[in-house]
């Protein structure tokens, strides 16, 4: 994959909290998606998966090697900002009320999608 997970800012708190990914190579952003965890009853984490992004809502991005996804919880506007060595940092917000990292031991899920298709019900 050429998108990997930096760290998560500020989990817990909605106004500070969101993800880091780093592009480690040229990919397209439609290409990925995000989901935290869900726990079994021994606090170990299941493969069930809660809140999920999908970066195929957004403008098409071609992310190049050292750019970096910020993906904020909250609801904002998306931006992008010009950094050193022609890099960009894109500024992403996920629209919701309520933390998603809110727990000690979450885990962030960055999914490479292969194929995807998409229909209304």
């Amino acid at each position: 994959m050429s998108l990997t997970i930096s760290h998560v800012n500020e989990h817990g708190e909605l106004d500070k909290e969101y993800i880091v990914l780093s592009a480690t190579g040229t990919t397209n952003l439609w290409n990925y998606m995000i989901s935290d965890s869900t726990y079994h009853g021994d606090g170990t984490t299941s493969n069930k998966h809660r809140h999920v992004f999908d970066f195929d809502e957004l403008p098409a991005i071609t992310l190049k090697s050292g750019d970096l996804v910020l993906l904020h919880t909250k609801k904002g506007k998306f931006s992008i900002t010009d950094l050193l060595d022609a890099k960009k940092a894109y500024f992403v917000y996920w629209g919701l009320d309520e933390t998603v990292w809110n727990k000690d031991g979450d885990e962030a899920v960055l999914i490479k999608v292969a194929n995807k298709t998409k229909k209304s019900v």
